[in-house]
């Protein structure tokens, strides 16, 4: 990886002043990993991901509910989640769920290039970590409900019954 693309843009007081992140990096990173057949299927969510995101019925809504956020990462993170979800139940197909964690992460990669890039909303480096957090847990929480009895274990709550997927919800 280019190590200028990994350095963020700073200011005298040291805070990140632009996203950095080359999403098509993160893309190719993630596709030397996986077999043929699976980048053919990541290359099939990615274009339903783009479609939702960058498609002139959907963009706008998708984009508009970050304007007034008070939490950017929390909502990329969150907005991350909710759109792996549309993908999952409305594409009309099975998305295999070890696709779920690689179609996030480059599909918040491009939604953060794109915020960054037209000016909408400042976003950083720091802002994509932390939303890749934020979906990550969400993602785990879903798919495997005793990491969130884990979770809130580790952290004193109470646990709470099983995931979405496991009770036969439809997320």
């Amino acid at each position: 990886m280019d190590e200028q693309m990994m350095q963020p843009d700073a200011d005298a007081g040291g805070q990140e002043q632009a996203f950095s992140i080359d999403p098509g990096q993160i893309e190719q990173g993630i596709k030397e990993q996986m077999k043929p057949e699976e980048v053919k299927n990541l290359d099939r969510v990615l274009d339903e991901g783009n479609k939702l995101l960058f498609g002139k019925d959907t963009h706008y809504q998708l984009m508009d509910g970050l304007k007034d956020s008070q939490d950017i990462p929390g909502d990329l993170g969150n907005g991350a989640f909710t759109l792996l979800m549309m993908l999952y139940k409305g594409g009309g197909y099975t998305m295999p769920p070890e696709l779920m964690m690689p179609t996030g992460a480059i599909l918040l990669s491009r939604a953060c290039a794109f915020l960054s890039q037209s000016g909408m909303i400042p976003v950083t480096d720091d802002d994509y970590e932390e939303a890749m957090h934020v979906y990550t847990v969400k993602l785990h929480s879903t798919l495997d409900p005793s990491f969130k009895q884990r979770m809130d274990q580790s952290l004193g709550q109470q646990p709470q019954t099983g995931g979405i997927l496991d009770q036969g919800v439809q997320p």
